[in-house]
């Protein structure tokens, strides 16, 4: 059985034209021209309604005669090309007027050709078929364009999302610089905490976060850090033996409460985290040893925490459990160097007892004077062995043998001026000496050496107490 090939498809086949002319026979013409061929052809017979068919129909090309009543030809080129939607119509001009002067006219307004009365629907036709087939070349010149302009646009996108994520590694990695340093000089539990919510916190975009550490009695309790631990996950404690603590611990990595749920044995210890609306639990261990757990609320913008925040709450949680640590190890310091004091004191005593009586008198008025200040207990306890031990040591010792980074103990000249003034007040100093050396030490302080109006004012608030007392005595 013989085959028979389907006919070739034309150029422009089907497209539609758009045919506006007065005169009807010509119109009859070139819609039975253009039929032949297989185009669709709409009309029109003057300039207005040929405007209300081209919006209409969309036509793929128009054929327009220059003498229209209401709008000539030339008048709906100038519109076709203002059009946004019109600006690549292919138009063909059709005048019985075959002057040069008529044609320029009408290629200047944007036409594409001109034909002039009287022409052949053949070349009609071929004209039509060379427009049609140009404009489709534009279209996919035009189709490419936008491809190509969409190309560019995805690329710089992409640009800008790697530029954005590179300055956000490079910010991630000077923030956690910074925070490895602050927290390398931390010397408190509640200074550490405060340093390492601040920055989880920051980092996931949580409401709050809670670091919970061992409390001495076999439980992990939150250490007290108000502004970034709210009262309701405060009050959270953890067993530092329970089934929680060990998985997480054995991941050794953040995890998601929705992936603890999976685990049935685990659903009692939830429940008061799942309360607390607590989402992630970030394990800080050292040297095999949980030293932390950080419990941080359900993010503000709600959501799950994608794995780019996990490794970040990971890198913190490192930095953090070495911070811990090494509190444990400087308070174990500090206990260590009281015992040596404790015993040193009744060594001198036992020499001299007046250099013993001494110096647990320095060593109690500097305490005292450290709770004028507003010190709490801990920072008040290193001033007391400060000031110790400065009384035992020699005269040629140097000083600052014991200072707390957060300023707990007072320098030595604090302490000698002082001591100076409390000995005045008591009636065996030399007489009004102390209080001007007093004023003479603040004023002649060196700049930036961090003696806030706080203290100033709490030993001004002593002085004026003593000068009272002399009075009245």
């Amino acid at each position: 059985m013989t085959q028979v090939p389907e006919p070739q498809r034309t150029a422009g086949a089907g497209a539609t034209i758009l045919v506006v002319e007065d005169d009807p026979r010509v119109v009859e013409l070139l819609h039975i021209a253009l039929g032949a061929h297989g185009f669709r052809v709409v009309s029109a017979n003057n300039g207005d309604d040929a405007w209300k068919v081209l919006l209409d129909e969309q036509p793929d090309l128009a054929v327009l005669d220059v003498r229209l009543p209401r709008r000539s030809g030339l008048d709906l080129v100038d519109g076709i090309r203002r059009e946004p939607g019109f600006q690549q119509l292919p138009v063909i001009l059709v005048s019985a007027l075959a002057e040069t002067e008529s044609r320029i006219a009408g290629l200047a307004r944007g036409a594409d050709d001109y034909l002039a009365k009287p022409f052949s629907p053949k070349e009609l036709v071929a004209r039509v078929r060379r427009l049609l087939a140009r404009g489709e070349e534009t279209k996919a010149l035009v189709r490419r364009q936008a491809e190509l302009v969409a190309e560019v646009e995805r690329s710089r996108e992409d640009l800008r999302r790697l530029n954005r994520e590179l300055r956000k590694e490079l910010w991630v990695k000077e923030a956690f610089l910074s925070l490895s340093q602050e927290l390398a000089s931390a010397r408190r539990v509640e200074d550490v905490a405060a340093t390492f919510l601040y920055t989880l916190v920051n980092h996931l975009g949580v409401p709050g976060a809670a670091l919970l550490v061992p409390d001495g009695a076999g439980r992990l309790a939150a250490v007290p850090t108000p502004a970034y631990t709210p009262a309701e996950i405060a009050r959270i404690t953890v067993a530092e033996d329970s089934e929680l603590v060990r998985l997480v611990a054995g991941l050794g990595r953040p995890v998601r409460r929705e992936e603890l749920e999976r685990f049935p044995e685990l659903e009692q210890e939830l429940r008061p985290l799942v309360a607390a609306g607590i989402a992630l639990c970030v394990p800080l261990v050292t040297r095999g040893r949980v030293v932390g757990l950080a419990c941080a609320l359900e993010k503000l913008a709600g959501g799950s925490f994608p794995q780019a925040e996990l490794e970040i709450a990971q890198s913190l949680a490192s930095a953090g459990a070495t911070a811990l640590d090494n509190t444990r190890l400087h308070r174990h310091a500090e206990e260590m160097y009281l015992r040596a004091l404790a015993a040193l004191v009744p060594a001198v005593e036992a020499l001299d007892p007046a250099a013993g009586e001494r110096a647990r008198g320095t060593a109690a008025l500097a305490a005292s004077l450290a709770k004028e200040l507003g010190f709490e207990e801990r920072a008040v306890d290193a001033v007391r062995a400060d000031a110790l031990a400065r009384a035992v040591a020699p005269l040629d010792a140097p000083t600052g043998t014991w200072t707390s980074h957060e300023g707990a103990a007072l320098e030595g000249e604090i302490l000698a001026v002082a001591e100076a003034y409390f000995t005045f007040l008591e009636g065996e100093g030399p007489g009004r000496a102390a209080p001007d050396a007093l004023h003479r030490f603040f004023e002649e302080a060196r700049p930036g050496r961090g003696y806030d109006r706080q203290v100033t004012q709490a030993l001004d608030d002593l002085m004026r107490r003593g000068e009272a007392t002399l009075k009245a005595s």
